[in-house]
């Protein structure tokens, strides 16, 4: 298959709390997101965005589906990060209601969602 026939995919890490972040540095990389999107990369062309240092994501997102996406994949752990990844799915649902948007990661309680919305 070649690249230009591939479904396109879009894959966000989505900010922490930013209180806790140095401005414009991150010290560790979107690992989470680098692990999907390698064996994705063999059906798709997988497009990563990093909300941590692209603070101004929405245009790359707009980018991204004038070209067409297939789906959407957040990742996003307990706390201040799903309360990101949310805004993110907002947004894309706003361009595009039927895409197809998958949460994923590391949530210590059953009720994060609630929390995250405080």
């Amino acid at each position: 298959m070649t690249p230009s026939s591939k479904e396109n995919v879009l894959m966000v890490y989505t900010s922490a709390d930013p209180r806790r972040e140095i401005k414009n540095v991150s010290a560790l990389l979107p690992s989470s997101v680098l692990y999907a999107a390698s064996p994705a990369s063999r059906e798709f062309n997988v497009k990563i965005i990093d909300t941590r240092l692209e603070k101004n994501w929405q245009p790359s997102i707009s980018e991204v589906h004038k070209r067409g996406i297939y789906a959407v994949g957040l990742s996003a752990m307990s706390g201040y990060q799903i309360k990101s990844a949310l805004e993110v799915a907002k947004f894309i649902k706003t361009i595009e209601q039927c895409h197809s948007c998958h949460f994923r990661g590391c949530t210590p309680f059953p009720d994060a969602r609630r929390h995250a919305a405080k």
